[in-house]
Order: C-alpha cells, then sequence, then structure tokens
C-alpha cells in the first residue's frame, strides 16, 4: 500500500522537475510546458484510486487530456465533435472508460489514414439509461469481424443475465434476512 502511495508522488514530482527544467529553457508559455502539465493531470485522474465510478463529466475530462495530447502530436488532423447531454453529465460512469474506446477509434478506425479524420462522442441520458457512443469515419470494420464481436457481446450477456437471474433467486428465496 505504501508502495502504490510513493510512486504516484515520485512521477508528479519527477513531472514537476521536468516541467521547470522546460520553463527556464524555453519560457513559461511552451508547448513542452504543457504537455507535461496535461500528461501530469492525466496520470493524477488515471492513478488516483477513490473511486471506480466517476461523473461523466470526470471522465469526459480525462479524455479532453488525452486527446489534447494525441493532438499534439497530429496537429490540424483529427477533428473531435463532442455531444454531450448535460443531464448526463451528473451520471456516474465506470472510471477509464471513455478513452480507450477512444484510443480504439484511433488505433484501428484512423491509424491507416495517417489519424486524419473525425471523431464524434455522443453521450445522452434516455429515460434512466446513459448512452455513450464514439464513431469514426475511419476504415471501419468487416462484416464478419463485426458479426462476430456482437455474438461474443451477446453470449457474454446471456451468461451475466443467467449469473445475475440465479443470485436474484437466491437471495429473493433466502428468508435468513
Amino acid at each position: 500500500m505504501l508502495q502504490d502511495q510513493i510512486s504516484p508522488h515520485f512521477i508528479y514530482n519527477t513531472l514537476d522537475t521536468i516541467n521547470w527544467t522546460a520553463s527556464e529553457r524555453l519560457g513559461t508559455d511552451n508547448n513542452v510546458s504543457e504537455m507535461i502539465t496535461t500528461l501530469a493531470a492525466l496520470l493524477r485522474l488515471s492513478l488516483s484510486n477513490d473511486n471506480f465510478l466517476v461523473s461523466v463529466a470526470e471522465e469526459i475530462d480525462h479524455a479532453k487530456l488525452y486527446l489534447f495530447l494525441f493532438e499534439q502530436r497530429y496537429k490540424n488532423r483529427l477533428h473531435i465533435h463532442w455531444d454531450v447531454d448535460e443531464g448526463a453529465m451528473h451520471c456516474k460512469i465506470l472510471k477509464l472508460s471513455l478513452q480507450p474506446i477512444i484510443e480504439n477509434s484511433l488505433n484501428h478506425g484512423l491509424r491507416a489514414h495517417r489519424y486524419y479524420g473525425k471523431i464524434q462522442i455522443c453521450v445522452l441520458l434516455d429515460s434512466d439509461t446513459l448512452l455513450v457512443s464514439v464513431e469514426d469515419d475511419g476504415i471501419g470494420m468487416e462484416d464478419t469481424s463485426f458479426a462476430n464481436i456482437n455474438q461474443q457481446l451477446q453470449q457474454e450477456s446471456d451468461i451475466l443475465h443467467s449469473i445475475d437471474t440465479i443470485t436474484n433467486k437466491r437471495y429473493s428465496n433466502d428468508r435468513r434476512f
């Protein structure tokens, strides 16, 4: 537990030292310092183990930090459009769930186009359901791969539903409460 606490602090302190050095050599307003500061903020959000669930607003902030760093490498190639329902901002979402989806969109959809393209990220609240989608205008996926993934997801969903049904039956029949 102590090691987990020391490692992030070491990383943050090292990044701060690198940032100070860059600021001394390049001036306070430089792209290197901005990227280091962004990386430090991204790591703080990623490494903090306070909760497994965060608000949609926090998860979007994390994703935007990731995209900022990506865009520094591939300037003027990527166009990101956010469509976020204000009512969804307070909803809870699994921490670090949005960034990997965006990363997949970049690596599997846009890499073949040298990261030129558009990504649309939508977060909508429909009644009591949070809908999250990430779409890109990249190369897409073969129909067979798409069908295989959907089949695997359906099988996993069926297994989870079966486990949930068994668990609910067990608890509803247990009268020792």
